[in-house]
């Protein structure tokens, strides 16, 4: 199920590895991409998000995927 109608799939993914707690490099080897891939795409879900900061970007995950399942549970 998909969150964020704005990010990409692979932006989401990353998304859900930030909000984790994840580094850059732990992201790369995870997906098996660059780190400079990495760092794009958290450059680009971040003005899609709105966002300035990994802790933003992990709040605003955090807030949807709570939101998400309130409405699954009624």
């Amino acid at each position: 199920m998909r969150l964020f109608d704005q990010l990409t799939q692979r932006e989401e993914e990353i998304l859900i590895l930030v909000a984790s707690g994840r580094e850059n490099k732990a992201i790369a080897n995870t997906l098996n991409i660059s780190v400079f891939t990495v760092q794009t795409h958290i450059h680009n879900l971040f003005e899609r998000l709105g966002v300035q900061n990994r802790t933003q970007a992990a709040s605003v995950y955090w807030r949807r995927l709570a939101q998400s399942q309130m409405m699954q549970n009624t």
